[in-house]
């Protein structure tokens, strides 16, 4: 399920790429967009725009990749609506699925943010406040899915995962039910939807006008969950309490499935647990470093929309708790997620299960250890991530994969030896070496092998 437009790298980059790429690397890539009345949403500014980079480009394959890929989500997963009833409502498909991924669908759009500060922008802008208002809605419905359905007349394939919910006094009940397409908790995908919000309120010049009555509720819903997500596995089993969410499906992938329905064992240290992955793959240790760091950094720019708002008793309160989780998940994170490698020194590990065990090893789904500059985390500078990207892009990182053409990241969510765009995207996006931005762009041109898109991974 990969985000082409994963690609706002090209804004980052694009001085480099202007100045010193050139049609030394050519592929034969064709312009693959859809017709215009094809469309399923259609902006003036982001047409604008893509005609104004492309133009710059020296290289014309990639400028023509760019062409591509930028406008994609644009030009065939958005459903949107603007009605007397609902008012405006976005709901984002993620690739080949008819389903929406809160992380995803943030991820989609999430390059087309700052064109919000044009003026010219008010239909982009409505995009954006559809679907915070949707993100807002299934957060509400069920904060442990991470997966709904376009149309709930079209079961999902996975509507007999046996998932379950806690209800009257501490028992169980189903969970799966047709307006969800998949229930995997995950940390990050509960997160998004404060990650959306910000986006949108920084490129708008504080616009407040999404953060409504419902929107509180649904920070004050995420609040609660990670706060239940804290507790250690002692904790739950030793008073005869049912977990908050389980999850088991009938599979032969080990990954797609929770043992027990909960996972593995962790002890209480201030760090939120997830179950799965960003890559939708089961955690080995509860405790995932960049999915902690991302709801860090998320929950305080939470803490700058709400004091935006008007200060009442009940938002003077609400910050105080999110400043207070927000410190406690960073402090925990120093003090629980760096291991001493023999090789690399003190790094971030992948994942710590506060026992003191530590997996070592990144997966280039964002986010991941390598992106934790792009998230806003740490400063690519820093000694800490410097030795972390060291280890990352080195064999020493089970999952970093190397030939005489490629190297990059790829995931056990595939088979070994497949690299993923997607890492070489943001190992470009953390650099700061002119030299290794253009070998990745070179890599990822020549990864699409003359498709005109990029794909989720590829075999070298």
């Amino acid at each position: 399920m990969f985000s082409s437009t994963y690609l706002i790298f090209f804004f980052l980059f694009l001085g480099c790429v202007f100045s010193r790429m050139n049609n030394e690397n050519v592929v034969d890539i064709q312009n693959q967009r859809p017709s215009v009345n094809d469309r399923t949403f259609t902006s003036v500014i982001v047409d604008e725009t893509i005609l104004e980079i492309s133009s710059k480009m020296k290289n014309k394959s990639l400028a023509t990749l760019f062409e591509n890929c930028y406008p994609n989500t644009l030009d065939t997963t958005v459903v949107y609506r603007n009605d007397e009833i609902e008012g405006k409502k976005s709901f984002i498909i993620t690739g080949d699925i008819n389903a929406m991924w809160l992380r995803d669908s943030l991820n989609q759009i999430t390059p087309y943010s700052t064109l919000l500060q044009e003026e010219s922008s008010d239909h982009l802008r409505d995009l954006f406040l559809g679907l915070i208002k949707t993100q807002v809605e299934f957060v509400l419905f069920d904060p442990y899915a991470n997966a709904f359905n376009l149309d709930i007349n079209q079961p999902s394939q996975w509507i007999t995962d046996n998932t379950y919910k806690l209800s009257f006094l501490n028992t169980q009940t189903n969970a799966m039910n047709l307006k969800l397409h998949e229930r995997k908790y995950e940390l990050d995908s509960l997160v998004s939807s404060l990650k959306l919000s910000y986006i949108y309120y920084n490129n708008t010049n504080g616009d407040t006008e999404p953060f409504d009555d419902k929107w509180i509720s649904h920070v004050k819903t995420i609040v609660s969950v990670i706060k239940e997500m804290q507790k250690g596995t002692d904790e739950i089993y030793s008073n005869q309490l049912n977990p908050a969410y389980t999850f088991q499906r009938l599979t032969t992938v080990p990954t797609d499935t929770l043992k027990y329905g909960f996972g593995g064992p962790g002890k209480r240290n201030g760090l939120v647990r997830s179950c799965f992955r960003p890559s939708d793959d089961a955690t080995t240790y509860p405790y995932l470093t960049s999915a902690n760091a991302f709801a860090v950094v998320n929950l305080n720019h939470t803490v700058t929309i709400l004091r935006a708002l008007d200060q009442t008793d009940e938002i003077k309160s609400l910050i105080i708790e999110v400043e207070n989780l927000s410190s406690e998940i960073n402090t925990a994170i120093y003090e629980n997620c760096i291991y001493d490698h023999p090789v690399h020194g003190r790094i971030f590990s992948f994942e710590v299960d506060g026992y003191g065990n530590h997996l070592l090893m990144d997966d280039a789904n964002v986010p991941s250890l390598l992106s934790l500059p792009y998230l806003g985390f740490i400063k690519n500078n820093d000694p800490l991530y410097i030795r972390t990207r060291n280890f990352i892009l080195s064999k020493d990182n089970p999952y970093y994969f190397e030939s005489s053409t490629f190297a990059g990241v790829g995931s056990p969510h595939t088979n070994l030896y497949y690299i993923w765009p997607m890492s070489l995207i943001v190992q470009a996006m953390t650099s700061d070496s002119t030299e290794e931005i253009e070998n990745c762009l070179n890599m990822i041109l020549l990864s699409s092998n003359n498709s005109g898109f990029l794909h989720e991974s590829f075999f070298f």
